[in-house]
């Protein structure tokens, strides 16, 4: 509950010269398709309290930045796992991991230009390297965006049905 009242308190973006909230670049589907859940998968033992509250409000901190969403649009699961049932391989496509590396699985409504989805992976990578001081190999993020009619929010109702996956 602590690190949500944390994240009450991050501010959108700035609107920028010649925009308002309303023509802001995304600004309708910001408001639309919100709802990124994350997954964050540690090894037992890497992470204290306090770092992985700095990773939280990292990867918080860029969802606001990177996707416009608002502050209390806040779905977090954090998986402290022992060594046995967290398995990598040491190095993979030119990246070299250690046992500080984090697994971040991000689901969210479909909706967003390849564009931003590449910059968010960027951005996530920046500042969740920079909270956790590992490296940004250690950093593998997994993004699996779904159709607006496969989530619920409460009370079996699919508030977001009306946001079609992309064909």
């Amino acid at each position: 509950m602590e690190t949500l009242a944390l994240h009450a308190k991050r501010v959108r973006r700035p609107v920028r010269r010649g925009e308002t909230t309303a023509t802001a670049p995304g600004a309708a589907l910001e408001r639309e398709a919100n709802m990124p859940l994350a997954k964050i998968h540690v090894l037992e033992g890497q992470y204290d309290e306090v770092r992985l509250a700095k990773v939280s409000e990292a990867i918080q901190s860029s969802l606001i930045e990177g996707l416009g969403i608002p502050p209390d649009d806040f779905f977090q699961i954090h998986y402290v796992l022992p060594r046995n049932r967290y398995l990598h391989t040491p190095a993979f496509l030119g990246q070299k991991y250690s046992d500080d590396m984090i697994l971040l699985e991000l689901t969210y409504i479909t909706g967003r230009p390849k564009e931003t989805r590449l910059a968010l992976l960027k951005l996530l990578d920046e500042k969740v390297a920079a909270a956790a001081k590992i490296s940004p190999d250690d950093v593998v993020i997994m993004v699996y965006e779904i159709a607006g009619e496969n989530a619920s929010f409460g009370s079996g109702l699919a508030q977001r049905a009306h946001i079609a996956a992309q064909s």
